[in-house]
């Protein structure tokens, strides 16, 4: 038992919901007679890179901030964090890889996508369809920045994390790492169960959108790209884990925004471009308004389920 509990404190609950989404991928990737296979080894790259610049840069802050305090030599102390990085990093990581491997396995539960649903839900709640009412407002500026701003989904959990990291809040950043991976893990699940694809791919032609054109470029080659290594693009709409993520962010900068550093300043910014993210998914033709919904309550269940597993998780043994 006290080995158990001292396994499970060790790895976290991040790593052994990650060991178990992995099994359960397993399961339903040999039931439905998949074989999965990780194509992406430029995203590997990327991502270990990322990683370990910010475990590079955060070791450097810890260990100048406390030479004074810890006489222990730099290499020594760095092997040290490179284990508790390891532990607390990896399943972003493995996470994010896992989501650029997907590719066609997304239809193989449900092989009818959900489209036409979607788009009778969003003109039933709203009496037109809102990703071609906003069209009204569109401007090559406008469209830039809401490109901008869509494509920071993932840098804003992942920078929000480096921040507690960087200042060793060790228990801010495992309940915020947390939310995510629950926002990732479920969110994968309701990709495979109920597929759909951006409204910009399917709205019929009568509605005869205009179409969107940046002012300085980013936008067209952002979506051009966009489209071009998305595994996805026809079944990742619902829920809208643009949303999910960046409601998560938010919604732990305004928690922990007393308990560390200019936590009000960051709480400012993260909410300013959550909310332009959020209005960019349908000003894009990225989503449905029903799959922003879905994302904002995903996002609050990985909220409040983070911390009570943090609070619940058993520490040492």
């Amino acid at each position: 038992m006290n080995f158990t509990r001292r396994f499970f404190s060790i790895i976290g609950p991040n790593n052994t919901l990650l060991i178990i989404y992995f099994l359960l991928m397993l399961v339903i990737f040999a039931f439905y007679g998949v074989r999965f296979k990780l194509d992406h080894h430029k995203l590997w790259s990327v991502l270990l890179s990322t990683v370990f610049v910010i475990y590079f840069s955060t070791t450097l802050i810890h260990h100048a901030r406390h030479k004074e305090e810890d006489l222990t030599p730099f290499l020594p102390f760095a092997l040290r964090q490179l284990k508790k990085f390891v532990i607390d990093w990896f399943p972003l990581v493995a996470l994010v890889t896992i989501y650029e491997n997907l590719r066609e396995y997304t239809g193989i539960i449900r092989t009818d996508q959900i489209d036409a649903a979607l788009m009778r839900a969003d003109i039933w709640l709203f009496g037109v369809e809102p990703t071609v009412w906003i069209q009204q407002f569109s401007h090559p500026i406008l469209t830039e920045y809401f490109a901008f701003t869509y494509s920071t989904y993932l840098i804003l959990p992942l920078a929000l994390g480096w921040y507690y990291y960087a200042c060793r809040r060790d228990r801010e950043y495992h309940t915020l790492t947390m939310g995510v991976v629950l926002t990732l893990c479920i969110g994968y699940v309701l990709y495979l169960t109920f597929p759909a694809g951006p409204p910009r791919f399917f709205i019929p032609e009568m509605f005869d959108p205009p179409q969107l054109v940046g002012a300085f470029g980013f936008y067209n080659s952002m979506q051009s790209r966009f489209d071009a290594v998305n595994p996805m693009m026809y079944r990742s709409s619902f829920p809208s884990l643009h949303v999910g993520l960046s409601s998560v962010a938010l919604l732990f900068a305004i928690k922990y925004r007393n308990a560390v550093p200019l936590g009000k300043v960051i709480q400012v910014v993260v909410g300013l471009l959550a909310l332009s993210l959020w209005i960019a998914t349908v000003y894009l033709r990225h989503h449905w308004t029903v799959d922003i919904f879905a994302g904002w309550a995903l996002a609050l269940g990985a909220f409040y389920s983070a911390q009570w597993m943090q609070k619940k998780w058993p520490v040492g043994g």
